[in-house]
């Protein structure tokens, strides 16, 4: 699913804006007090889990939108 999911946002040119990601980071480190699990939110690794999960997101809905016409 994950190959489908990636083929489908190349081919369609699914694009994820820095700040739709930097938003997401935030909402989610918003939940944490700690500085270490906060520093794991922003680490690149998980930027790019978040990257990916948003673009998959925008991949189902693109879906949605074609399957629902």
């Amino acid at each position: 699913v994950a190959l489908v999911m990636r083929g489908v946002a190349e081919k369609e040119t699914v694009v994820v804006e820095e700040k739709q990601i930097d938003t997401e980071l935030d909402r989610i480190a918003q939940r944490y007090d700690d500085k270490e699990t906060k520093a794991r939110i922003y680490a690149p690794e998980y930027r790019e889990y978040t990257e990916q999960m948003l673009k998959n997101r925008k991949v189902i809905e693109l879906l949605r939108g074609i399957v629902v016409r």
